[in-house]
């Protein structure tokens, strides 16, 4: 893997990692409500 495959990686990866950090809360407090 070159280190410009990996730059874009991580570029995706810091994109999607707030979309999925509230998916996670939305599931947890779901979840809570849900008991």
């Amino acid at each position: 893997m070159h280190l410009s495959q990996l730059k874009d990686l991580a570029a995706a990866l810091g994109m999607l990692a707030p979309t999925f950090v509230t998916f996670l809360v939305i599931e947890i407090i779901a979840r809570t409500k849900g008991k």
